[in-house]
């Protein structure tokens, strides 16, 4: 599309004989789902509300697109425009905007890497502890192993040991299933971040490397089910304990959910 093509786009979507609000937000579902950043930033500039708009049971747009919820979910997704479109949310808003599960601008912001919107918010005051939502800022930021979040976070009062809906702690969090650069979301992604310096920023600040989890499981428990060499490796190599690893576990997977 070229720019007349925008400007009367923009004529039709200001036209409210045409378009009722509902329309409006099948127009900004659709766009989404499209990964359209070109029918999004049109919308923006008509004045509709993209930050507060709501999608399935009660989701902000940056919690519907990092399609959190879905662990099992293994469709194919061009991540890359994901995490630009997350980030054009975070950088037109100026408040954390919590949906009505409880996710957050900093969750979101946690999630793609953006500390600099992390240190907006921690300047201004915003919790970073938030109980909001069933994980917490850190959780997000070592799930994704974002380690310059994870140092911004622990920076501004973040609690290594705060424990989520399961019971687990940012170790934990760093087995997880997460939204990566490659072709698809998947759980053995061959393109793992680093992570000895994360484990190692957590454990500085006082993380309970045998901390359990609702199922019992220790973070090293759950990096060897799941066959994470480097995390395995630097778990160990920060006083990890080996006594409670069973054969089933180093051989198969652990039964606990991912997140």
């Amino acid at each position: 599309m070229g720019p007349r093509t925008d400007t009367i786009l923009l004529r039709l979507l200001n036209d409210r004989t045409l378009f009722s609000e509902d329309d409006m937000n099948y127009f900004f579902k659709r766009a989404l789902d499209d990964k359209n950043m070109k029918i999004i930033r049109l919308l923006y500039l008509n004045g509709f509300d993209v930050h507060d708009a709501r999608l399935d049971n009660g989701k902000s747009a940056v919690h519907y697109l990092a399609k959190v919820d879905e662990p099992g979910d293994r469709y194919k997704v061009n991540n890359e425009v994901t995490l630009k479109l997350i980030k054009f949310f975070l950088s037109n808003a100026y408040k954390i905007h919590c949906d009505v599960l409880g996710y957050t601008y900093l969750h979101a912001a946690c999630m793609v890497g953006d500390v600099t919107t992390v240190r907006w918010f921690a300047i201004r005051g915003v919790n970073v502890n938030l109980k909001v939502y069933k994980h917490s800022p850190l959780h997000i930021a070592a799930q994704y192993r974002n380690e310059e979040i994870v140092k911004a976070l622990l920076k501004s009062g973040a609690n290594p040991n705060l424990r989520d809906y399961q019971r687990s702690t940012a170790l934990h969090a760093l087995t997880w299933v997460r939204l990566c650069r490659c072709v698809r979301r998947d759980s053995f992604c061959s393109r793992r971040k680093p992570v000895d310096k994360i484990v190692e920023a957590l454990v500085e600040q006082g993380a309970d490397i045998e901390a359990r989890n609702n199922h019992g499981d220790t973070p090293l428990q759950l990096a060897v089910s799941r066959f994470d060499v480097e995390l395995t490796r630097s778990l160990l190599g920060h006083g990890a304990s080996t006594k409670n690893l069973t054969r089933t576990e180093c051989s198969a997977g652990s039964s606990s959910r991912a997140n």
